[in-house]
């Protein structure tokens, strides 16, 4: 069979490094990340069907799309996702727009092609919206929450961590790779309203222009963020003290593995100090809140309205993950992956013996914004903690448990 001739493509001028990144820098670095893995997919089907990638005709464009929307792709048991297919059609669409080719995505025929793909997939499937993430109920949080607490170690370390993490997710309705990003220096202490996080950017706002996350006090010490946070920077504070050796005392001349003993006892020795103090208190009962005072605070007099983190001496550098890992010798190490994240929620629920399936760090979001729903918050207050745009972006997150919640019918007096 004889080939098409391909159209020739049209020389681009050569970019300097400088530029190239500068351009780069347009994209996050996981957008970036997804459209060279999709452009390479692309051309490998290209390749193998004879045609060109690049430009692409929009006709090709339909057929691949057919071809994976349609049709089950060996090693799945079903479809590609139309939201997968339309990432696809972004790729190849940012591709195009570089080179400075018509983009096929905007094509009538492209479009008609995910309109049906999304279509078949509605009426193949038995329940709306398959794939998304189950929100996370603020009566299973409590349930968590109250599962993994021990003073034990090492379990009371990550337990602290997990508690703060989960809160923060959940009642900031952050996504998981806004929560491992985060940094010390992100972070404010407010007399009043708890903790102040700056998110300097995020994936709706990839400007810069910046978004403010109130990480308040709870009415329940369980549950309340500012306490959570407090106790993971507090035990933080205290491990980073103890990798030190104490005042008169010179390990320079000892041995790597007897100084790496020596410290993971002295951590040990705090941390379970630490975690006793907490648990003393609860035991005599007391439910006072541990927030009122900036974590590491040693100054004379009550503090200022406004505390940043990075002015406090807690041990560890401003630019340094607020949510670390935590090894199971006890000792804190490198910033979290996203997966972490899902594996302590996963991990609590297992704890309270909740269902997992479903569930992801996701569900911290979505979790939030439909408690806040039920509560009866705005659309336009939800949007202020979470930073959504639009009204539909919200309405994608908002889970209601029953077709009653929210419903005008109920409020008909019948």
């Amino acid at each position: 069979m004889r080939l098409p001739a391909l159209a020739p493509v049209p020389e681009t001028p050569q970019l300097s490094a400088r530029l190239a990144a500068l351009v780069d820098d347009a994209k996050s670095q996981q957008t970036r990340t997804a459209y060279a893995a999709d452009w390479r997919r692309w051309e490998a089907w290209c390749a193998r069907e004879g045609i060109g990638a690049l430009p692409a005709r929009p006709v090709d464009v339909a057929e691949y799309l057919a071809r994976y929307g349609a049709d089950i792709e060996e090693g799945r048991d079903r479809p590609h996702a139309a939201s997968t297919l339309m990432r696809w059609v972004a790729g190849i669409d940012a591709m195009h727009r570089t080179h400075g080719f018509p983009q096929p995505g905007r094509d009538e025929l492209v479009r008609r092609a995910l309109a049906g793909a999304r279509r078949r997939q509605a009426r193949a499937r038995q329940t709306a919206m398959p794939g998304q993430a189950e929100a996370l109920t603020l009566t299973d949080l409590r349930l968590m929450l109250a599962a993994i607490a021990t003073t034990r170690w090492p379990g009371g370390v990550i337990a602290t961590r997990d508690a703060a993490l989960l809160l923060t997710g959940f009642a900031g309705g952050r996504r998981r790779s806004e929560l491992v990003t985060a940094k010390i220096m992100d972070l404010r202490w407010h007399a009043h309203d708890g903790f102040h996080w700056v998110l300097p950017f995020s994936k709706t706002d990839q400007d810069g222009h910046g978004h403010t996350v109130v990480l308040p006090r709870g009415r329940h010490t369980l549950t309340c963020v500012a306490c959570a946070l407090t106790r993971w920077l507090q035990l933080r504070a205290v491990l980073a003290a103890a990798a030190h050796a104490p005042p008169g005392h010179d390990e320079s001349g000892l041995a790597a593995s007897t100084r790496s003993r020596l410290v993971g006892r002295r951590q040990r020795t705090a941390a379970m100090w630490v975690l006793r103090q907490q648990k003393t208190q609860q035991k005599k009962g007391k439910e006072a809140h541990v927030c009122q005072t900036p974590p590491g605070w040693r100054r004379p007099g009550a503090p200022p309205l406004v505390v940043p983190l990075a002015s406090l001496p807690l041990g560890f550098r401003a630019k340094e993950a607020l949510f670390v890992a935590v090894h199971r010798t006890g000792r804190v190490g490198a910033g979290l992956s996203g997966e972490a994240v899902t594996d302590a929620l996963l991990r609590a629920r297992r704890k309270a013996g909740l269902p997992t399936h479903g569930y992801s760090a996701h569900s911290l979001r979505a979790g939030f914004v439909s408690e806040a729903d039920r509560a009866q918050a705005t659309v336009l207050e939800i949007q202020q903690q979470t930073g959504h745009r639009t009204h539909e972006s919200v309405a994608v997150y908002r889970r209601r448990h029953s077709p009653a919640d929210g419903n005008a019918v109920s409020k008909l007096g019948l």
